[in-house]
């Protein structure tokens, strides 16, 4: 009895979904079009429930051809895409780990990255602090890609993402003073002053000059000791 229930919404489904590509800036559509299809099941369902199998029977038929023309309209959108993309010259800003297409018409600009955290994912689709993250990344490991990073976060994002980029990145003097002293005492962020206190008595044990170290190595140890405990 259920048979041409499941059938109708197969299809209903079937032409919901088709040509809805399956990317980030579609995920709204799709949830819209989900919950169409479960507004159908729910109330024929609800129908035979309640005995009336016949109505039931013809919502599902009622609806299958509102659904076939939004898959001809999805097809014929999904075509114009298609097109445009073959027709429309872009030039290509590309290096190992990053590609940036700019449309020669609009100067619209898209693009992708190839190798790092971000593998396979589309520009657009990263956040503004992603970019940020993907932009620090690509500094470290090769400057042309941070360079052409840097011409599509002109053109896409707000005028203050450098000065963003700064206050995210940039270190004080007073953090590189303190990673430094870290770094000397053989700790990590976080210690606490007994283990600042424990590890510049077991440098200072082998490092001054009395111990066989010099006067350099021990006055480094001294003032990193001085930075990080309180006075």
């Amino acid at each position: 009895m259920l048979l041409p229930l499941l059938v109708i919404q197969g299809l209903a489904a079937y032409l919901l979904f088709k040509g809805v590509p399956r990317r980030k800036k579609y995920h709204p559509e799709l949830w819209a079009r989900g919950m169409v299809l479960c507004a159908l099941c729910a109330g024929q369902y609800y129908a035979v429930y309640i005995g009336q199998m016949p109505a039931a029977f013809g919502v599902g038929v009622l609806a299958l051809p509102v659904f076939l023309r939004l898959a001809q309209n999805t097809e014929i959108k999904r075509r114009r895409v298609e097109q445009q993309s073959v027709t429309t010259p872009t030039n290509k800003l590309e290096t190992p780990f990053i590609i940036v297409r700019v449309n020669a018409n609009t100067r619209a600009m898209n693009g992708e990255v190839r190798q790092g955290t971000f593998t396979g994912m589309h520009l657009e689709q990263l956040a503004a602090d992603d970019l940020l993250d993907l932009l620090a990344e690509l500094r470290k490991v090769d400057q042309r890609s941070a360079s052409v990073l840097m011409t599509y976060l002109d053109h896409t994002q707000l005028d203050d993402w450098r000065a963003r980029f700064r206050a995210r990145f940039t270190k004080t003097k007073e953090q590189m003073a303190r990673e430094e002293a870290l770094q000397i005492l053989g700790l990590k962020e976080g210690a606490s002053d007994d283990d600042v206190k424990a590890a510049y008595r077991r440098l200072m044990s082998r490092l001054h000059p009395d111990a066989g170290g010099t006067d350099y190595l021990a006055a480094k140890v001294n003032m990193a000791k001085d930075l990080l405990l309180p006075s």
